[in-house]
């Protein structure tokens, strides 16, 4: 069961490709909306358009506010003032950087042949960003071609506030390779993480995988210098899902593992045919603190990390019932699906545990808030329950957002899209308590600042909200 990042891509990619036939619209656009709000909570928001398709994949903030937007483009797409920019591939990585007005500020592409995914993304305190993703065919940040390595590399990019390149590094050989997310930590240096199989170099460490494929994490300095690199697997598959540094320090690594692997504290409860879940704790220097397991017998719990005030949250699809560190997590009323919510402490014990009914779930997103809350958001179809407060789809697909108080109610929520497909990229909070979103769809939708429509196929988009 390929979830989260390893299914990043696949998912990701069905931002790129899974919402219809490709668009062959007249020209390129950028069509913005602001104004009073008609149907939605959003202040403006912005679609980017063009003879393909266009996606936003994550979104951040900078600590003056500055937006910062990654997504994937085809074709010729203008980036408001900072001009048009034309793809050479069917999916080149765009970074934009936007004012709280909405108004795109500069705007860089990524890409020579065969296509590029972003995968994992981290903006510094000055709008700096890096991207950590899948190229497949050549790739140039800035400093000459990134050569392609074989069968699908990992790489991780560092860009300055003006879209200037600070380091690039390319990792792989004639197996595959994937990059997972980055995290930034308040020294500068930035934890990544992915999965490999075979043997790769990472800045000078060598890693050889223990079984079909396994996690890695690395470190790197605020120049890109590789400082610490080391594998997490065993004789199954492993494969990275999310990242995060928590309150004390410790990066959590969280993926999915095969069989009763060893990752350095002793072995994870063994999942027989099935997976698992893995959760593992390293210090500063890579070594290991802690790790855990919880088997996919009889359900999973697919999940994202969000480094809190008062604990590190796990959010995600849970489907079936799953044992997960000592909690029974399984949907509830009867619904096939729920959206999971975990929050644990710095030794990975479970605090709280909360299972939302939805009918049916796609990718699940969330950022914390200040004081211990979290905004939670994602696509679905059908209903979603948010604590006794449904929610209902308009048309094929639909967004949703949530925002959690520090005791785990839900106090308001939102749905967001119009009759056709729209899915949630990526979410984000500003440094003033608002929220930033991204990610791609079809026909007309109003967000609450008017009407976007798409062309023939999907758009990007990006919003943000009172």
């Amino acid at each position: 069961m390929q979830r989260r990042r390893m299914a990043g891509v696949a998912l990701g990619v069905g931002l790129l490709l899974g919402l219809g036939a490709c668009s062959k619209n007249d020209e390129s656009r950028v069509e913005s909306s602001t104004g009073p709000a008609a149907s939605g909570p959003a202040m403006w928001a912005n679609a980017l358009g063009a003879d393909g398709r266009q996606a936003g994949w994550f979104v951040g903030a900078s600590k003056t506010g500055e937006i910062v937007l990654v997504g994937t483009m085809e074709g010729s797409v203008q980036f408001g003032d900072a001009g048009a920019l034309q793809a050479k591939t069917k999916s080149d990585i765009f970074v934009a950087w936007l004012g709280q007005d909405g108004k795109i500020k500069r705007a860089r592409r990524f890409g020579d042949s065969g296509r590029h995914v972003p995968v994992g993304v981290a903006v510094d305190p000055q709008g700096g960003v890096v991207i950590s993703g899948l190229a497949d065919g050549n790739i140039d940040f800035g400093g000459g071609p990134l050569a392609d390595l074989g069968g699908g590399d990992a790489f991780v990019a560092s860009l300055g506030p003006n879209g200037e390149l600070r380091y690039a590094l390319r990792v792989g050989d004639a197996m595959m390779q994937n990059g997972g997310e980055v995290v930034l930590a308040s020294d500068g240096s930035v934890y990544w993480s992915g999965s490999f199989d075979g043997t790769i170099d990472i800045g000078g460490q060598t890693l050889t995988s223990a079984g079909n494929s396994d996690v890695f994490v690395a470190r790197l300095d605020s120049t890109g210098k590789v400082t610490w690199a080391k594998s997490l697997g065993g004789a199954g598959t492993e494969a990275d899902g999310s990242l995060a540094i928590d309150a004390k320090g410790q990066i959590l690594v969280s993926g999915y593992y095969e069989g009763a692997p060893n990752l350095g504290t002793g072995a994870l409860p063994d999942t027989g045919v099935a997976d698992g879940e893995m959760l593992v704790a390293l210090d500063s220097s890579g070594k290991v603190l802690w790790s855990q397991g919880a088997p996919n017998k009889t359900g999973f719990f697919g999940f994202s990390m969000q480094a809190g005030e008062n604990g590190t949250f796990l959010v995600g699809s849970v489907a079936g019932s799953i044992d997960f560190l000592g909690k029974t997590l399984a949907p509830q009323g009867g619904s096939a699906e729920g959206l999971g919510v975990v929050q644990i402490d710095s030794a990975g014990k479970v605090l709280r545990a909360d299972v939302f009914p939805v009918e049916r779930l796609g990718q699940v997103f969330a950022t914390p808030v200040k004081g211990g809350g979290l905004v939670l958001g994602g696509h679905f179809q059908g209903t979603v329950d948010l604590g006794g407060q449904k929610l209902t789809s308009a048309g094929e697909e639909d967004m949703f957002v949530a925002w959690m108080n520090p005791q785990g109610r839900i106090e308001r929520q939102e749905r967001l899209g119009g009759k056709d497909h729209e899915r949630l990229g990526d979410l984000a909070m500003t440094p003033d308590g608002h929220v930033v979103l991204t990610g791609m769809f079809e026909g007309t939708m109003n967000l609450g600042a008017g009407d976007l429509t798409s062309g023939k196929g999907p758009d990007a988009f990006v919003a943000f909200l009172r």
